[in-house]
Formats: structure tokens, C-alpha cells, sequence
């Protein structure tokens, strides 16, 4: 989320923006929702990033610009696709089934984020050339 809150100041695409802005939102959301589902299981859940998404974040703190919008949307693709993967592991593979159904109720929101960070994609870079 801290990505998205970044986003959010130095997005110059408003499409960008607007993402980041929904990412915010319901990122919040699902986080409490997961914090309620995990309750008594004692999760040990991170309280800074780890160091793939702390150098993320520094790559996005120097870029400007559609650069910036173009490696904040990659970083979401890619988000967006481990965490898909991580929710149908649950769905199939998992043992607590608090988490199996949270994983069930939000697989299809993830795909629906992931899909429109695609199209994000797709838009800043159709006739960008070489951006990177």
C-alpha cells in the first residue's frame, strides 16, 4: 500500500492515479478484513517492507514523470499476480478455513485489480517506444 500511497502524490497519468487511489482504499479494507479472519492465530505480519518492494519503492522515489507511472504499474502487475497465486493456494491447499473463504471472496478483486493495472499498462505504453 505504501506504493500506492506514493502513487497517489506522483502519478502523472490521472488513469495512474485514480488506480493508486483505489489501491489505497481497498487495500485498507482487506487488510482489516484479514487482520479480523487471523485473529487468535497470532499472525506475524510484516510492519515494514521487505527489501524487493524497499527498492521498489526507492526506483519509484527517483522516477518522474511516465517512467514513474510505467514502473508503478509494473510493480502492481506483478503484486497483483503473486497475490493471485498466493490467494488459489489458499483456496485449494489450505488448512484454515477462515482464511480459504477470505481467499475465496477476495481472488476475483484481485483479478479484477490485476486486469485494469494491464490496461494501464497497455495504455502508457502503446506508441511509448522505449520508456524504461
Amino acid at each position: 500500500m505504501e506504493l500506492s500511497k506514493l502513487a497517489q502524490k506522483k502519478a502523472s497519468s490521472e488513469s495512474v492515479r485514480e488506480f493508486a487511489d483505489r489501491m489505497v482504499e481497498v487495500h485498507s479494507k482487506s487488510n482489516q478484513q484479514l487482520l479480523r479472519t487471523g485473529k487468535g492465530l497470532n499472525p506475524d505480519l510484516p510492519r515494514d517492507l521487505d527489501p524487493e518492494h524497499q527498492r521498489v519503492r526507492d526506483e519509484l522515489q527517483k522516477a518522474s514523470g511516465q517512467r514513474f507511472d510505467i514502473a508503478y504499474i509494473s510493480a502492481q502487475i506483478q503484486d497483483h499476480q503473486r497475490t493471485a497465486n498466493l490467494l488459489q493456494w489458499h483456496i485449494s491447499m489450505g488448512q484454515n478455513e477462515a482464511l480459504r473463504k477470505y481467499s475465496m471472496q477476495t481472488l476475483p478483486e484481485v483479478m479484477e485489480h490485476l486486469e485494469h493495472a494491464k490496461q494501464n499498462y497497455a495504455m502508457l505504453t502503446q506508441g511509448a517506444g522505449s520508456v524504461r
